[in-house]
């Protein structure tokens, strides 16, 4: 069984594209690592609770911008299924689109003053950590049912 079982693809502005590579080196984490650590959210309050995954009603605002940069580079990496459900749920979440989301917290990532102690978790460890958001907002749920 392959520990990362999605892929994921999203457009990009090249200047983020390049600083996530560049930081990611300098912090000695792999692109892979860094961008798994960016996604997953500080808590299960800010994943979505619904039953299913339903992107439907998120409407996709794609004017091929993102904070007035145009998006014309590729940024592909791969997740577990714990890690893509909490990026989905979180997404879901804010109204986002899974891309939107990236782009969101990768932007977001680049800036924060701890990178270094964040970064320092495994890959098992980060999808444990994306395994025990799932399961606190399942136990979250059953106490509000």
């Amino acid at each position: 069984m392959r520990f990362y079982t999605r892929y994921v693809q999203i457009v990009i502005d090249e200047e983020t594209r390049r600083q996530v590579i560049e930081t990611s080196k300098e912090n000695g984490a792999s692109v892979s690592l860094f961008i798994r650590t960016a996604l997953l959210p500080g808590g299960h309050d800010e994943l979505d609770p619904s039953p299913t995954i339903d992107f439907s009603k998120i409407p996709l605002i794609y004017d091929g911008r993102a904070k007035d940069k145009p998006l014309k580079s590729k940024l592909g990496f791969t997740l577990t299924e714990n890690e893509y459900e909490v990026m989905c749920r979180a997404a879901m979440k804010r109204g986002m689109s899974r891309a939107e989301y990236v782009r969101m917290r990768l932007s977001v990532f680049l800036e924060y003053e701890q990178m270094d102690s964040a970064l320092a978790f495994s890959n098992k460890e980060l999808d444990q950590f994306a395994a025990n958001l799932l399961k606190e907002l399942k136990d979250r749920k059953s106490e509000n049912e």
